[in-house]
């Protein structure tokens, strides 16, 4: 990649601060990779590495979104500010013994003032950054383990200006389920961001090893999420939620993150509504950014059948 370094330096200093995260030493930021983009999800605080059975937390755990049933696609949109998006769009379903799970998620971080070496009042023009994510996921039951497996090949593409890097990626993750104190208990286990160094400069991505848990089912009247990750040059970080049904088709969530990757408080809820075999759900959720920079909002619509 041959941008001016100071323009790439300024770009990653804004982009890092607008979303809330340090950049992992020598790396790229990547921001599509690090941050919730499911409303459901975020609304937990990103918790959702032992999420087994959901949908969207295959972004999190390649093998979580085993254990759901039929078709689903889900559609996402993420509002930060100073224009400042993210659009994702998800589409899961069952073959080949288990789950394939594909999504493209599109990062957006807006226009940024050009400027040279030398301070000026004056900027040389306007320039736009964003990443791109393409992925597909495949997960299936392990029954010797009373759990699942997944596995999950991304490509990514980072755009600065003119300049253009592309790199690849893996994630493993696996769940296991089981009961404590008679309520339903979900564990996962997750790598994630395997890969060579992204663009010429060789930039590590961000490497993440991810534990997580939930107490209590999805569907049920409440359930609390757990979870704890490293991110390789960033450092650790953990996210608590709570998820519960106050109606039926109504579910409301919150939760807190610390840490490297956490957004702070969180908020949100979704509702169902089905008819015919299948359901359409919409998604809301709230997130604190760090830095005084405000809040981010989240909405989320899926159809499964």
């Amino acid at each position: 990649m041959t941008a001016n370094v100071f323009r790439r330096a300024s770009w990653l200093i804004l982009a890092t601060a607008s979303l809330g995260i340090p950049p992992a030493q020598g790396s790229s930021t990547l921001a599509g990779l690090r941050v919730p983009v499911g409303a459901v999800e975020a609304g937990r605080s990103g918790a959702a590495v032992g999420a087994a059975g959901e949908v969207g937390a295959v972004r999190y755990n390649p093998a979580a979104g085993v254990g759901a049933e039929g078709f689903e696609l889900e559609v996402c949109g993420v509002e930060w500010f100073a224009g400042m998006t993210i659009t994702s769009a998800l589409v899961t379903w069952p073959a080949a013994g288990g789950r394939w799970t594909a999504w493209v998620t599109d990062v957006d971080l807006g226009e940024f003032e050009r400027r040279g070496e030398e301070p000026t009042t004056n900027p040389d023009g306007i320039f736009s950054a964003s990443d791109v994510e393409v992925a597909l996921c495949y997960g299936r039951e392990l029954p010797w383990w009373n759990g699942s497996f997944g596995a999950t090949i991304r490509g990514v593409a980072e755009t600065i200006d003119t300049d253009r890097a592309l790199g690849a990626d893996v994630d493993l993750g696996v769940t296991m389920v089981g009961s404590a104190a008679g309520l339903p208990v979900s564990v996962g286990l997750t790598v994630r961001h395997l890969g060579p160094g992204f663009g010429p400069g060789a930039d590590p991505l961000p490497k993440t090893w991810a534990t997580g848990a939930r107490l209590g089912d999805r569907d049920g009247r409440m359930a609390v999420y757990g979870d704890v990750e490293r991110v390789e040059g960033a450092g650790t970080g953990a996210q608590l939620g709570l998820q519960a049904e106050v109606a039926t088709g109504l579910r409301i969530r919150g939760g807190h993150g610390i840490g490297v990757e956490g957004e702070g408080l969180s908020a949100g809820f979704d509702m169902g509504v089905g008819a015919a075999g299948s359901e359409v759900n919409v998604a809301y959720a709230f997130t604190e950014l760090k830095f005084d920079l405000g809040s981010a909002h989240r909405i989320q619509f899926s159809i499964a059948f």
